[in-house]
């Protein structure tokens, strides 16, 4: 991940089985124009997972102005549900989020009430 945020952040991981110094966090910033290159195999079963920033004391501008995703993984060996599995075509898992009132370095003043939901191709 490279940073061009004119500011540190950073990325961490929920639900992705990683050692300690891939996890991110506070404890793991990244300087603008630098690239922190963590690098594990995933081996753990299917599930849904998710990213987002975690600057200590700007994680929510980070995450409000985009800096959040999902993870999808699959395997070979869970049973198949009956549920909808062709990725992008009848199975689009939905990224929501709020975006509350907040004053940032970036905007004067954002206010909205409304989730923003989409799918995720």
């Amino acid at each position: 991940m490279t940073d061009d945020l004119p500011e540190t952040t950073s990325i961490h991981w929920h639900g992705m089985h990683v050692a300690a110094r891939f996890d991110g966090g506070p404890h793991q910033p990244i300087a603008p124009a630098t690239t922190w290159e963590p690098s594990w195999k995933v081996a753990q079963p299917a599930a849904t997972l998710w990213y987002h920033p975690h600057p200590h004391g700007s994680t929510q501008v980070h995450t409000y102005r985009g800096l959040a995703g999902l993870v999808l993984v699959d395997d070979e060996t869970s049973d198949d549900p009956g549920l909808p599995h062709g990725y992008g075509i009848d199975d689009l898992p939905p990224s929501c989020r709020t975006r509350p009132s907040i004053r940032t370095a970036y905007s004067t003043n954002v206010t909205t009430k409304a989730a923003d939901c989409s799918a995720a191709p």
